[in-house]
């Protein structure tokens, strides 16, 4: 098998040999314009269409900038205008007289005019001069000028209006704060860029294709990272440097979320087309997130006025979603989305592949549960989500923005079954809901002050009705969270070098978890309620020279249900050593007071096993973190070497929320994990087209529980070494990747005796471990346009194409017979999708 995955990668980099022998031969406009940017340190701006399918002989590479722009000129039927040090315009040369409009750029505040806005209408582009005067030709009544620099937000008014005064002033708005510079672009992939504060963002408009994905999954595109990954193959179970899922951070538009995934697990609860940006915090997390002792996942939806009336719809071998953006006035528009399953309709292979994945070993599908007097048995699952958000910019500085989601699976179990004689039949229920709303509101008291407001609610219901026919037994189940939380923050600039950020966050925390039986008769209710104070502040500073970045910032939170204070620092440096050469110090004490506990047995019928449960100072302790990491980058010539070493020591946490099953997993005690490691990742681009990767991760995990024997031993989480390597391909019109992932197996628990069916002798806990995992994946996309307005994008993915049988977990039960039964959970095999998807 390794040999034909290896021939697979010698055939797709031959091919790439292959193309690079063409340097002789005409090529692509858009592959000349990118060699141009790169040796010029210049950007190209222009419209797609009037570049797209141009080919011509490459120029020599002794010719200066102006020598290259001319012979681009001369072999061309297009007008290239550097309008300064960094933009080159690109327009086609027009026989026929344009009408002009003319206007000044003033800053909004001090009413001065700004030098160097690029403003642009269709394919015509221009920069203000030093008293902000443009002045821009080839334009139609009906159509929209922008106005953009660094700096400032970007502007945008209908010609239309610009028309009525003769040159009009137009105002645009600084931003008051500068974010931290990228230090690494098109990390691994293009849209993955690395910041200098340590975070990852993602532009999702951007983003490359990533291999085995069908769509750009947010939560998928996270375990891509190195040292990110889910060791159950789920996307709601991320487990970052040791850390169980709970311990995350997720956030969706500042609203925390409670569930964040569809099929239980699978598939990510938030739809990707109408997610504008990703960013993934392993470490030196800002002092204005609490809570997620791993990380912290910040997920943004496009925060820009729609001036269009926009949408897409698509669909594949799972679901079929939509989205518009509706424009309102010239200052307010909405976003909304919708995605369902198509999983009760139509019975797919992709379907089929993740059913048993999920229910394989539940109520469900266990064959331990189906007895001769059960006749027959069926079920119905389906998702959904929708999604809506109202942005509206005040004309005095000040945004508003409401947004709305609502996650929500569905399962219906059924069961026929003799019982004295009689047919009878009971429905088996799980419902699992996540809603989420908030309201943000940022007002800018000058140029250099703005107050960012947000208040939001979030509801996480999940309840299960599950019937026992030959036992007459009905179990009702369910798990609520009600989180309301207002946060104020403040952010003051400076100078040009240094800002500040001090604000303060209220938090309501409410959990209820519910058992009732009726044969034996049995209730059991438990709520508890948290109120959580906290203040931060925060500087930043950026030298002179850009070579030094900082980040420093202390958080303070005050839990009144343990009543406890807690004090975290945190801190992010990044300090450029030469033009190639950078050096990273990151540092975090974090706490939580929200964790899951998993019953194994008994809850939710097995599909689902996890409960929030609330801090309570007596059996459910409050967990902190202290976490340290220092790496080096390399960058030059679209070549990277990034490394990472770390350590990370967290305390506080629960064995009911660890997953264990074997001796422990009825005991709940408190304990205690430290992970310790680096990560490396290697990335070369080739050309324009070409990208590949190569990430190692090394780490070891290692619990401590003072009552249990031993008291100290491997995590669950303990994987020891993580191998991913990938390569994209990519054009105009075609995508493609294809990667490999490796990864040693988990510990387990080798099992020894079987007493009775509720006693098992067991061994050294997680002294052996699995069998490792070895995953090949590929995705396709083709681009195509149906019309002028509408475009369309076909893909394919292939899932564990080598249908390798991936062993994720075992465990031990005993059967009726009371004999020992092994059982084993395998991740997905071989799994197909396709997609189709239009957009106007």
């Amino acid at each position: 098998m390794i040999k034909k995955v290896g021939y697979i990668f010698l055939v797709w980099f031959f091919a790439f040999d292959a193309y690079a022998q063409e340097a002789d031969q005409k090529i692509l406009l858009e592959e000349i314009l990118f060699n141009v940017e790169k040796k010029h340190d210049v950007s190209f701006t222009y419209i797609d269409e009037n570049v797209r399918g141009i080919r011509l002989l490459k120029p020599s590479d002794n010719l200066s900038l102006k020598e290259t722009l001319d012979y681009l000129e001369l072999n061309t039927d297009l007008k290239f205008k550097i309008l300064n040090d960094r933009f080159i315009a690109i327009t086609k040369i027009k026989s026929s007289k344009s009408q002009e409009i003319c206007g000044y750029v003033k800053d909004f505040f001090s009413k001065d005019g700004v030098e160097n806005v690029l403003v642009r209408s269709g394919g015509n582009y221009v920069v203000t001069n030093e008293n902000g005067f443009f002045e821009i030709a080839g334009i139609s009544r009906d159509s929209l000028i922008t106005f953009s620099l660094m700096g400032y937000e970007t502007a945008r008014k209908k010609t239309s209006l610009l028309m009525q005064v003769d040159c009009p002033d137009v105002f645009i708005r600084p931003t008051v704060i500068s974010l931290p510079e990228i230090v690494i672009s098109n990390y691994l992939t293009v849209g993955i860029n690395k910041k200098a504060d340590g975070s990852f963002v993602v532009d999702t408009e951007e983003l490359g294709t990533l291999p085995g994905l069908i769509d750009p999954d947010v939560l998928q595109i996270a375990q891509a990272l190195p040292g990110v990954q889910s060791i159950d193959e789920s996307v709601s179970d991320i487990n970052v440097r040791g850390g169980t899922n709970d311990q995350n951070l997720v956030r969706w538009n500042g609203i925390r979320m409670y569930q964040t995934g569809h099929f239980f697990g699978l598939i990510s609860a938030f739809n990707p087309y109408l997610t504008d940006k990703i960013t993934i915090i392993k470490n030196g997390t800002s002092a204005f997130y609490g809570s997620g002792v791993s990380s912290t996942i910040l997920i943004e939806s496009e925060d820009e006025i729609t001036e269009e009336f926009s949408g897409a719809a698509g669909i594949n071998m799972i679901s079929a979603d939509m989205y518009l953006k509706i424009p309102l006035t010239t200052n307010s528009s909405i976003q909304v989305s919708s995605r369902r399953s198509t999983t009760d309709l139509i019975a797919t292979p992709t379907y089929n592949e993740y059913f048993n994945r999920v229910f394989l070993n539940t109520e469900i599908t266990d064959p331990a549960n189906q007895v001769n007097t059960v006749l027959a048995s069926n079920e119905n699952f389906y998702f959904y989500d929708i999604s809506a958000r109202y942005l509206h910019d005040f004309e005095n500085r000040d945004k508003l923005r409401i947004s709305f989601l609502t996650v929500y699976n569905d399962l219906e179990y059924l069961e026929n079954a003799v019982v004295n004689n009689n047919i009878e039949s009971r429905t088996s229920t799980l419902q699992q809901q996540n809603i989420a709303a908030g309201i943000a509101f940022s007002h800018f008291w000058s140029d250099k002050v703005k107050t960012n407001t947000n208040l939001y609610l979030s509801s996480y219901n999940l309840s299960s009705l599950n019937f026992d026919i030959l036992k007459e037994q009905r179990l009702d189940q369910g798990n609520e969270v009600l989180d309301l939380g207002l946060s104020i923050n403040t952010q003051w600039l400076v100078s040009d070098l240094i800002d500040f950020s001090a604000g303060y966050q209220l938090n309501e925390i409410g959990i209820t978890n519910y058992d009732e039986i009726n044969n034996p008769s049995f209730s059991r209710s438990v709520k508890e309620v948290g109120l959580i104070h906290s203040v931060f502040l925060e500087g930043y500073y950026v030298s002179s020279n850009d070579k030094t970045f900082v980040i420093t910032g202390l958080r303070m939170n005050h839990y009144n249900k343990v009543n406890q204070l807690t004090i975290e620092p945190r801190l992010s440096i990044n300090q450029k050593i030469s033009n190639y050469f950078s050096l990273e110090i990151l540092g975090e004490i974090k706490s939580q007071t929200t964790a899951q506990v998993i019953d194994f047995e008994n809850d939710f019928l097995g599909v689902e096993k996890r409960r929030w449960i609330l801090s309570n100072g007596e059996d459910v302790p409050l967990a902190t973190s202290k976490q340290g990491s220092v790496g080096f980058n390399y960058n030059k010539k679209g070549f990277l070497i990034n490394l990472e070493a770390y350590h990370k020591f967290v305390e506080g946490i629960t064995s009911s929320s660890q997953g264990f099953q074997n001796q422990f997993q009825f005991i709940r005690e408190e304990g205690q994990y430290t992970s310790a490691g680096f990560d490396v990742l290697v990335n070369k681009k080739f050309g324009g087209k070409f990208n590949s990767w190569l990430s190692y991760s090394y780490s070891e995990n290692t619990y401590k529980f003072n009552e249990f024997v031993p008291s100290e031993f491997p995590s669950n989480l303990d994987i020891r070494h993580i191998f991913k390597f990938g390569s994209s391909y990519a054009t105009e019109r075609f995508e493609a990747s294809i990667g490999l992932n490796w990864r040693t197996g988990k510990p387990y628990t080798p099992a020894l005796l079987a007493l009775d069916q509720l006693r098992i002798i067991y061994g050294e806990p997680n002294s052996l471990y699995l069998g490792n995992y070895f995953r090949v994946d590929a995705s396709l996309k083709y681009n195509f346009e149906v019309n002028k307005r509408v475009k369309g994008e076909l893909g394919t993915s292939f899932w564990n194409i080598t249908n390798n049988k991936n062993i994720l977990n075992t465990y031990y039960r005993v059967n009726s017979e009371d004999e020992l039964q092994l059982v084993e959970e395998f991740a997905l095999g071989f799994t197909p999708n396709v997609m189709l998807r239009l957009s106007f």
